[in-house]
């Protein structure tokens, strides 16, 4: 890790996202399954699947957040390891400019 901060870690937090957004959706496919063998007829029967599907639906929404923070995650440690490239090239040029102007001085200098 550069003093600069650790773009690899920002991506290994964007898979843990994406892993969970993963877990997140079977998790939502398993509550739909949870009541398609069910044979209930009837109103209450209707008010129970749509609330399995509400339910499903609310678990399906929370892993496409969750793939979409995954994806500014890894957007973002794009950007920092550009900025980091940048950083480090304005350091070389600012060491090559100090060296320059030492090797300027002691000629100059008796």
């Amino acid at each position: 890790m550069s003093r600069y901060g650790d773009p690899d870690d920002l991506d290994r937090l964007g898979a843990q996202l994406s892993a969970a957004a993963a877990e997140t959706r079977d998790r939502a496919r398993v509550v739909r399954g949870s009541s398609t063998w069910l044979r209930w007829r009837g109103p209450a029967a209707d008010a129970f699947h749509a609330s399995v599907s509400g339910e499903a639906g609310i678990l399906d929404r929370a892993a496409g957040e969750l793939d979409d923070a995954a994806a500014a995650m890894r957007g973002h440690a794009d950007a920092v390891r550009a900025e980091i490239a940048r950083l480090l090239a304005v350091e070389r040029a600012a060491k090559r400019l100090v060296v320059s102007a030492v090797s300027a001085l002691e000629g100059v200098l008796p």
